[in-house]
């Protein structure tokens, strides 16, 4: 049986994370369960409540989302994290897939590809 699959967006864009939480709550298999502008708001949302889901922008508030994204896989390794991002550089890429990024999406081409990725992974949720 198919469950909604929960996300948290953690994204400082004043104009995609609106439009990425309008697009989220248009899916009937999804639940936009927060927002994060920055890693400690990031952190703390997660000590409450672990998402399934973790949309991370590569620049947040300042800082790089690499040192958020190796603390959520080595605090909650079973989150799919997806890269969200316009520094879609080879570089990028690869030290994204070394710290354990399940997806990386360049924002400026590849944006249509979220609503795929988020569609597979509800279909592998299971209710207990």
């Amino acid at each position: 049986m198919k469950s909604k699959i929960t996300v948290l967006v953690v994204d400082d864009s004043p104009l995609v994370a609106p439009r990425v939480k309008s697009l989220l709550k248009n899916w009937e298999d999804t639940i936009l369960i927060g927002e994060a502008f920055n890693r400690d708001e990031a952190s703390n949302f997660m000590m409450d409540l672990v998402p399934d889901v973790v949309l991370l922008d590569l620049d947040i508030r300042g800082e790089s989302g690499l040192g958020l994204l190796k603390e959520i896989k080595y605090k909650y390794p079973e989150v799919t994290v997806i890269m969200f991002t316009n520094h879609a550089e080879p570089y990028y890429r690869n030290v994204c897939k070394e710290y354990g990024a399940d997806y990386f999406i360049d924002k400026s081409i590849e944006f249509e590809m979220l609503p795929h990725i988020i569609h597979s992974l509800s279909g592998q949720l299971q209710v207990a």
